[in-house]
């Protein structure tokens, strides 16, 4: 029993005080110097969310707080999460879209 207790602490997604919460930006803060993305362990361009002040609906995210404590700006913050926020996540920026 220990073991499998073990393997599923292993497995399982760290805790995260953020749960329920949502990064968001200020866009009029953001002065694109790219340390949130740098920070950020899930590899997400944070800064695309920041420079438009979107938030950030990537589902790679983990809530892992980096990009929010790494800002030198204030830019980053959280918030609860909204209604549908998940529902309906972000193109990943590193993907054109291409309108004809």
């Amino acid at each position: 029993m220990n073991i499998l207790r073990r393997l599923l602490s292993i497995l399982a997604p760290p805790e995260t005080p953020y749960a329920g919460m949502i990064v968001a930006a200020e866009a009029i803060r953001c002065v694109q110097c790219g340390i949130c993305g740098y920070s950020c362990p899930m590899n997400i361009d944070v800064r695309f969310y920041a420079r438009q002040g979107l938030l950030v609906t990537d589902t790679r995210c983990i809530l892992c707080g980096n990009c929010v404590e790494k800002c030198p700006r204030g830019t980053l913050f959280f918030i609860p999460r909204p209604e549908g926020a998940a529902a309906r996540p972000m193109p990943s920026p590193d993907r054109a879209v291409l309108y004809l």
